[in-house]
C-alpha cells in the first residue's frame, strides 16, 4: 500500500504494534507494505483511522492526509476547473497577491 510504511514508520510505530492496534497481524501488516496483499475496506478504514488520515490519502489517490474540503472550497474548485487554463493562471497570481499582502502586513 503506497503510504502505510512512510505513515508507520514516521509515527515510529513498528510492524508488530501497528497490527496490535487495529486487530491485524504484523505478516498481514507487512505483506500490505509490500504491495503483495491489499487490505480489504474495514482494515483500511482501521489504518486511516489509526494515522488519522483518509482512505484516499493512504491508497495515494489524495495528496491531503486529512482534509477534507469546506462547501466553499469545493465551489472554487469546480468553477476553476471550467475556467480557461489562462483564466486559472490569472485566478492563481490573484491569490498569491492576495496571500502575498496578507504575510506582509
Amino acid at each position: 500500500m503506497l503510504r502505510l510504511k512512510e505513515l508507520r514508520e514516521a509515527c515510529h510505530v513498528t510492524q508488530e504494534k501497528l497490527a496490535e492496534q487495529v486487530g491485524s497481524s504484523k505478516s498481514s501488516i507487512s505483506y500490505y507494505e509490500s504491495g503483495k496483499r491489499e487490505p480489504d475496506i474495514n482494515m483500511l478504514k482501521q489504518l486511516a483511522a489509526y494515522f488519522h488520515v483518509t482512505v484516499d490519502y493512504l491508497i495515494g489517490l489524495s495528496p491531503l492526509p486529512n482534509e477534507f474540503l469546506q462547501q466553499d472550497e469545493i465551489r472554487m474548485l469546480m468553477l476553476y476547473r471550467k475556467m480557461a487554463p489562462e483564466e486559472q493562471t490569472a485566478i492563481v497570481g490573484m491569490m498569491d497577491a492576495v496571500v502575498n499582502t496578507r504575510e506582509k502586513v
